[in-house]
């Protein structure tokens, strides 16, 4: 006589369609829910020490972000909120007693008794960043054009001549001093409390499970930081910029630019579980970065910003292909979460290139500029957040 079926085998899938839909993933946890429960263990026990290193890391960010901010501070400007006409700048509003009889006219041109240097005012002295300057004439005519106005403000006393029209021209002589504190405008403190923020994510995710995933989180954390650092200091109102920002801006862009596409290849490939020649992928993620970052830097021929966004869009779009390799192989929120956010960071990338091909570098206006310039970075820092 046969004997009773076991009842702890009988309810086991013996095979079929929705045995093996199932698998064994359906009822072992997942990657995702075993990292979220060691996360848990860890956060339980991180203790005192690992706040006080947070709080450690906290206040030298906050010391280098007043330190930086004190800088900016005294760099010399002139006042002013200005906008391109023809060739000069019209002052809409004077920031200063000094300038508000010659609201409404135009500046046209810039002396320096001290230094013997006299300048016509041009356009390019308001846009924001070389970063997004599409030709590479333009761009190196805008570094030149900005550089030449820092050096001239700091030369002490300058001389200003105004037209207006239907009447004679005007001069006015002032001393460009620094903007002070309270004249860096609230943008630039936003973004720097942003930056922070950012930070802040990065130390709390290392410090909660010390890792090499979260490394690299906590990396691309503090890349998008230090861009939105320098999105703040274009925001500066008035005539005059930094001068070490004028020289490393966009440069220091076009780096954490592809370090963090580089990153982003390199997280796609590990986590939330390691793909086949996950290292070999990575490698050749930050060799194709580094060619690129060669090639700007040496000003090579055909190195032009074409091909430094050609190069961000194809690692973007790599690192979505490494996630949605990773959802075949096993569906969790945390990767279909990632997939979604990639893909908005490609479309977003995709669209601001499409939008500045369109339009020529002579048409690209100033509010056309600063959008670009700073859409970008803030992009990719909610992306982050979430």
């Amino acid at each position: 006589m046969a004997s009773p079926p076991d009842p702890t085998t009988a309810a086991a899938p013996t095979g079929g369609a929705l045995g093996n839909s199932l698998g064994d993933s359906a009822f072992e946890p997942s990657a995702l829910d075993r990292a979220l429960e060691r996360s848990t263990r860890l956060s339980l026990t991180l203790g005192t020490a690992g706040w006080r290193l947070l709080a450690l890391v906290m206040l030298a960010a906050l010391c280098g972000l007043l330190l930086l901010t004190r800088a900016v501070s005294l760099a010399p400007h002139l006042p002013g909120d200005w906008t391109p006409i023809g060739d000069g700048l019209l002052l809409r509003a004077a920031g200063g007693p000094l300038l508000s009889a010659h609201e409404g006219q135009t500046l046209r041109r810039l002396h320096a008794p001290a230094g013997g240097t006299a300048l016509q005012a041009d356009p390019l002295w308001l846009q924001p960043s070389t970063r997004w300057q599409t030709d590479d004439e333009r761009r190196a005519a805008q570094q030149s054009a900005q550089q030449a106005l820092t050096q001239a403000l700091g030369q002490g006393v300058v001389e200003l001549h105004f037209t207006q029209e239907g009447a004679a021209g005007t001069a006015v002589v002032l001393t460009p001093t620094g903007r002070g504190w309270v004249g860096l405008g609230a943008a630039y403190y936003v973004l720097l409390l942003a930056a922070l923020g950012l930070l802040v994510l990065a130390a709390l995710t290392m410090l909660a499970q010390p890792q090499r995933h979260n490394a690299l989180f906590a990396l691309l954390c503090g890349l998008q930081a230090l861009h939105l650092v320098l999105v703040a200091l274009q925001t500066l109102p008035g005539l005059g910029k930094p001068a070490v920002l004028l020289q490393w801006d966009g440069p220091l862009r076009a780096l954490l630019d592809l370090a963090t596409a580089a990153t982003l290849v390199q997280v796609s490939a590990l986590h939330p579980r390691p793909l086949p020649a996950a290292a070999m992928v990575a490698a050749a993620a930050w060799a194709l970065a580094g060619l690129a970052a060669l090639a700007l830097w040496q000003g090579l021929p055909g190195a032009d910003w074409w091909w430094l966004q050609a190069t961000l869009l194809l690692a973007t779009g790599l690192a979505l292909w490494l996630i949605h390799r990773s959802a075949r192989g096993e569906a969790n929120p945390y990767t279909a979460l990632l997939r979604r956010l990639l893909a908005l960071a490609l479309a977003g990338g995709t669209l601001l290139c499409a939008l500045l091909w369109w339009a020529s570098p002579v048409q690209q206006g100033l509010a056309q500029a600063r959008a670009v310039s700073t859409l970008w970075p803030l992009l990719l820092a909610g992306l982050l957040a979430l």
